[in-house]
């Protein structure tokens, strides 16, 4: 009823003029809401008496009050109001109300954007403001998000412009973050790049205790080095991007001594490893950094190698200074008795190479503040301490170096006018330029060089306004807010030369000079900094990379499942974005992303061959669908229950508290996450639901008490399908029939509008059969996504315009994103 009553009345607001009075909504509220709804009695805190004065107030109408009439609209809409126990009125009462009602909202909404603008004041949030500086100064290993203050989170996101407020706290923490990406860019001494290259004969000079096999070093399934022993794996000595080389292969000589497994709570930590396989198929090892504090260890790739056939693996990554790699097996599945023996599996290292920082010297962070100056040692150098002996000789010692200028105010007008306009996103004036030009020439007076001058004006710079906030005014975005606009959606990040060429040019405003630069930012691999944002702000996936025994994810799970699981709903996402495949295989799907770990928590495995040479054998063990670390993607086999992102087990973990499953917990997810339901918060006189972990009574007993009552029951009926759906997955996403030996899993219910399910396979097939809401709920999200602000009553008739015109395309997730930017809301403010 909503999209229908949207779609015939909403004409950007034509017809308000017509029921400005609101005599309309009086009567409707006296008959039907404000026996509950008045100055007296408020239910829901809400006073109808109130509320519908400001229709002929247009002046009282402000953010809120506004949310208020949307939110009367959707439950009048929805027949959630009156209540149920009510009277009710007649259709064609409902009807007229919301036709009468809609334009008038959509114009107020709309002329309150046309004012003020539909996102307000908007600054970078943590990651954009990393980002932004990692590729304005040519730092990829860069970390300075964790220096600046949390960032607020609504509608699932933390970019929001109305969450993202400036404290006193925030401008101090700006100029802290500055002096950190600037002391970082610019070399205060020589250093002589880390060229680390050791053969397996060589490593083991440096660990006696660990053991060879032929010309390598032998590292076995669950093998640990002695805690706090570094060993041959070196310290970097710089911030950059290193390559990491290492030439090995698996080796297995009594497989039978191995089982697989899916084993919770193993205390091994994933550094460099191997997974323990059975069988003659590839090695996996994963290559991961550890922060100086030793707390912290990001992976930072995931490679196969073969068994028993040497092999190099080559990986480039960032790192940062101080970091350091150790080498560990990568517990995949759990050993049974015998593990760490000799004749247990393992990855045989014949040679170990790490190089970096790869970049030339200056480093290109220098060259993108100070261009074509040369980097000389400083003329005085400080004295040694007294009592102190001089540096043995033999190794390059680090020389002081600084920034030279035969015309330092020369140059410093010269390299300001490069990186202003590049900061700032945006041609600057003259003027702009000579004010950081003057802070530097009165740096110089005070007598200090021109490097620390340089980077005076330049943290001046990186705290403004300018480059903190979004450069928006109310109505059509200009070229070049509208290129960041599309750069900080599809990248997480500033522009890039040919993204401000193109605004420069006036081809963004034209709809294929936009659709062209949205499927190159699309093309490029930054935007995979959209799927890893956009997923896991969404789904609530935060730091995949780290592994840290509190995320939800690894819990009881072991460190590769942990990886893995996670992985898999941010590949899905990139193969729906890549092939522009449709949205609604976010529901239901005959593939998905695996590896070999998750096929064994899935238990999907190949079908054994009957017979061995054409003769009767017995069956040999089965074989998961996907052999190695690395991901593939793969064709569910008939009856696997799985397809769909929330049949995955990052979804269905993070839905759980790690020990038992919740209807509610999981139900209250779907609702949110895949069908965009905005859900009330439970009455405050309710009790919270939780499951009786002694087994006394059913959940479904459990649940018809809140069921029964009227309070709870409305929003019940909508949350507990979907969760009786899931019950067959635990709570680290594994099928079972039965909670207990005596008690079979309860996965049957019933729709709102009254279709019944057995189990997550029809639910799936229901849910597709109105594919809308889902396709709608993408849609909004991406939305509130792209501008930094949630849908508004304006932007309804264009949303569903949108949903409607990606039902011609197969409801593409590529093709909704080109739809969100070549929308009026995505290109105004």
């Amino acid at each position: 009823m909503l999209a229908l009553v949207l779609a015939v009345t909403v004409r950007d607001g034509a017809c308000a003029a017509e029921t400005a009075d609101g005599q309309f909504a009086q009567a409707f509220f006296k008959s039907h809401c404000t026996s509950c709804h008045n100055p007296k009695k408020t239910k829901g805190s809400l006073d109808l008496k109130a509320l519908e004065q400001s229709l002929a107030q247009p002046g009282k109408l402000d953010a809120r009050t506004m949310t208020r009439w949307e939110h009367v609209f959707d439950r009048v809409a929805r027949e959630e109001m009156p209540p149920a126990d009510e009277e009710q009125p007649t259709i064609a009462d409902r009807q007229a109300f919301l036709a009468r009602l809609a334009p008038l909202v959509a114009g107020r909404s709309r002329a309150r954007q046309q004012a003020d603008g539909r996102t307000p004041l908007r600054r970078l949030n943590q990651v954009e403001y990393e980002n932004t500086i990692r590729d304005l100064l040519s730092l990829p290993a860069l970390n300075v998000a964790g220096v600046l203050p949390q960032d607020g989170r609504s509608a699932d996101f933390d970019n929001i412009a109305a969450e993202l407020g400036v404290s006193p706290l925030h401008l101090l923490r700006y100029q802290e973050a500055a002096n950190v990406a600037l002391m970082a860019a610019v070399p205060r001494h020589s250093f002589e790049p880390l060229k680390f290259a050791m053969t397996g004969e060589e490593i083991k000079t440096l660990r006696k205790h660990v053991p060879m096999y032929g010309t390598g070093i032998r590292l076995n399934l669950g093998q640990r080095e002695k805690e706090g022993d570094s060993g041959f794996i070196p310290i970097t000595t710089a911030d950059g991007m290193y390559r990491i080389r290492i030439l090995g292969y698996g080796l297995v000589t009594n497989a039978k001594a191995y089982m697989i497994s899916t084993a919770t709570g193993v205390p091994y930590r994933v550094l460099l490893g191997l997974c323990g396989n059975t069988n003659a198929k590839p090695y996996p090892v994963g290559i991961s950094r550890l922060e100086p504090t030793g707390n912290n260890e990001r992976i930072v790739a995931c490679r196969d190698f073969p068994q028993d056939v040497p092999a190099a693996v080559e990986i480039v990554a960032p790192i940062c200074k101080g970091e350091k790699f150790e080498i560990y097996g990568w517990i995949l599945t759990k050993p049974v008795a015998g593990a760490n023996q000799p004749e247990s599996p393992a990855l045989i290292v014949e040679r170990l190479e790490i190089e970096g920082p790869i970049d030339s010297w200056p480093p290109a962070s220098y060259r993108k503040l100070f261009g074509d100056l040369s980097l000389e040692p400083k003329k005085e150098a400080a004295p040694a301490p007294a009592g102190k002996p001089a540096p043995k000789s033999g190794k390059p010692q680090p020389v002081a170096v600084e920034p030279v200028s035969q015309n330092p105010e020369a140059d410093a007008r010269r390299l300001l006018q490069a990186f202003l306009p590049r900061a700032f996103r945006r041609p600057v004036t003259a003027d702009v330029v000579e004010s950081y030009v003057a802070e530097a020439r009165q740096a110089l007076k005070d007598g200090q060089s021109f490097g620390d001058a340089m980077s005076e004006a330049y943290q001046s710079a990186l705290c403004s306004p300018q480059f903190l906030f979004y450069s928006e005014t109310p109505g059509p975005l200009d070229d070049y807010a509208l290129a960041s606009r599309l750069s900080y959606f599809l990248w997480r990040s500033m522009p890039d030369d040919a993204l401000i060429a193109a605004a420069a040019s006036g081809r963004l405003k034209t709809a294929e000079g936009l659709r062209a630069e949205t499927e190159r930012l699309l093309g490029d691999p930054k935007s995979g900094r959209f799927i890893r944002d956009f997923v896991c702000n969404w789904f609530e996936l935060k730091d995949i990379d780290r592994a840290t025994k509190t995320n939800p994810i690894s819990r009881g799970a072991d460190d590769c499942l942990w990886h893995s699981a996670a992985h898999e709903t941010l590949l899905f996402f990139q193969e729906l974005l890549n092939k522009d495949r449709s949205v609604l295989e976010l529901i239901d799907s005959d593939w998905t992303m695996l590896n070999e770990r998750l096929c064994q928590h899935y238990g999907l495995f190949a079908e054994p061959a009957g017979l061995v040479n054409g003769k009767s054998e017995p069956a040999p063990e089965k074989q998961p669908l996907v052999a190695g670390v690395e991901f593939k993607l793969t064709k569910l086999p008939k009856g696997s229950h799985r397809g769909g992102v929330w049949t995955q087990a990052s979804v269905l973990t993070t839905t759980t508290d790690g020990q038992r499953t919740s209807p509610v917990l999981r139900g209250k997810w779907v609702c949110k996450k895949i069908l965009g339901m905005d859900l009330p918060p439970p009455p405050q006189d309710v009790p919270a639901f939780e499951v009786d972990t002694r087994g006394t009574t059913t959940i479904r007993e459990q649940l018809a008490k809140h069921r029964a009552d009227a309070s709870c029951g409305s929003c019940h009926k909508v949350i507990d399908p979907p969760g009786f759906a899931l019950e067959n997955f635990d709570p680290f996403g594994v099928w079972r029939e039965k909670y207990n030996p005596k008690l079979p899993v309860d996965s049957v219910d019933v729709l709102p509008d009254g279709r019944r399910f057995e189990g997550v396979d029809q639910f799936k097939a229901l849910l597709v059969e109105k594919p809308k809401p889902v396709v709608r709920n993408v849609a909004r999200k991406l939305l509130t996504f792209a501008t930094g602000a949630e849908l508004q009553f304006a932007d309804r008739a264009e949303l569903d315009h949108i949903v409607e015109d990606a039902g011609a395309k197969r409801y593409g997730f590529r093709s909704l994103v080109h739809s969100i930017v070549q929308s009026r809301m995505f290109r105004e403010k």
